[in-house]
């Protein structure tokens, strides 16, 4: 029996199936969510060191920053470079590598609903979703702000008054 015989009575082959990333099974399951809250934290804390650098590299001093009256002060050109560094961060660094730093540290990446690695396109569509997800808690937010403020208005005329 030649060789060539033995291979094609060997009909009990195993098929082998080799996984790529762009080619990962559908039925992923989502990380537990204590990977991704502790990613969102590692991710934040990067955010906000930048944003402090940045800040520090204005004409905030770091005292300033960091008391309650600096950080109610802050302007819309502030809260502008929060927002354009959060952008930026999740958008490049999702669309390039499919992942955050702070993803990557807990073995993470972002995948379309097919299994591929996060494109740009999907970056971008994630990340604009991202800002309009935060929309509900800004005007609560603001709605705070605004009734401490009336409050605030309240008291000191109150105190002015004598008894």
């Amino acid at each position: 029996m030649s060789h060539h015989d033995e291979h094609e009575n060997h009909s009990d082959h195993k098929e082998i199936t080799i996984e790529t990333l762009s080619t990962p099974p559908l039925h992923i399951p989502p990380a537990p969510l204590s990977r991704r809250i502790a990613a969102a934290a590692v991710d934040s804390l990067i955010v906000t060191l930048v944003w402090t650098l940045l800040m520090f590299a204005g004409e905030r001093s770091f005292s300033q920053f960091w008391t309650i009256k600096g950080a109610l002060s802050l302007n819309v050109v502030t809260a502008g470079y929060l927002v354009i560094i959060v952008f930026a961060y999740y958008f490049l660094l999702e669309g390039t590598f499919a992942s955050t730093a702070g993803k990557s540290l807990l073995k993470l990446r972002v995948l379309t609903k097919d299994g591929d690695p996060c494109s740009f396109g999907a970056s971008f569509k994630r990340n604009v979703l991202r800002f309009v997800d935060w929309l509900p808690f800004l005007y609560v937010l603001a709605a705070v702000a605004n009734w401490y403020r009336m409050i605030g208005r309240e008291l000191a005329i109150r105190l002015r008054q004598p008894l």
